[in-house]
Parts: C-alpha cells; structure tokens; sequence
C-alpha cells in the first residue's frame, strides 16, 4: 500500500531512515535497534523538516517494530518536537501505526491529546493500509 513512485532516502542513521514520496507523504522508517543517543532526535527531527521544506504536511511512522522509547524522548516529544511540527508544518497529519497494546496506552493517548491541541492531526492504527489511507484522504 506504499506509494506508487519510488520513495528517495534524504536522512539515514543507525535507527531508520527518513524517505520522501514526492507530491504523497513523508515516511520514517524504524530499525529494530535500542535507542542510543540523539539518533532518535535526529530522525523525527529529519522527518519534520522534510515536512516543512517539500510543503507535504502528511508523515507516516510505523512502530511495531520499534523497541521502547526511553521516557526522556516521550517527554522531548510532547515539550519540544510535536510544537515544532505545529510551527514549521502547519496542519500537519500524523498517521502512526502501533501495536494494539501501546494504542491502548495512556501515554500516548495523552501525547495525541498534545499534538491535536497543538493543531497536529494524529490518527493511530494497527496496520499500514488503513493508516496510508486516511494520510491520503485529505
């Protein structure tokens, strides 16, 4: 349910990549790797100036790969990274995939509370497709 045109790889470290499919959506790519350092910093941080900088105000993140993330990036996110997305990426739509377990969790229901106040549209579901689709729908 990708893209139909080929994604171009414009950020890589040692936990994912971020790929860019022009005129459709922003994409991060998680290794299966602990999360170490600013490594995960930098790849939102990457994703969102993609955002910013190509006018496609959609990203797509799917975790259920992904290994925890440490408490201090949770709190980085909600004080720091989701206000700079409402900034720089006005509008921006944020569709996650998770695994039902952490769709059910309190702490991110209380990080999609933020972003939504914050004007960030997220809508979270447990498989590609139907998170592809509604990135689309707008």
């Amino acid at each position: 349910m990708r893209s139909y045109l080929p994604g171009i790889l414009h950020f890589t470290n040692s936990l994912g990549q971020v790929v860019h499919y022009p005129s459709d959506y922003v994409q991060l790519d998680w290794e299966v790797y602990p999360m170490a350092g600013s490594s995960f910093r930098d790849l939102l941080q990457q994703g969102r100036e993609l955002c910013a900088q190509t006018g496609l105000h959609r990203l797509y993140t799917d975790h259920r790969g992904m290994p925890p993330v440490w408490v201090e990036d949770c709190a980085w996110i909600t004080s720091e990274w989701l206000p700079q997305v409402a900034a720089s990426a006005p509008g921006c739509r944020l569709a996650l995939v998770e695994t039902a377990t952490i769709l059910d969790s309190a702490g991110l229901r209380a990080t999609v509370e933020q972003a939504e106040m914050l004007g960030v549209t997220v809508a979270c579901f447990e498989s590609e497709a139907p998170a592809l689709n509604w990135l689309r729908a707008n």
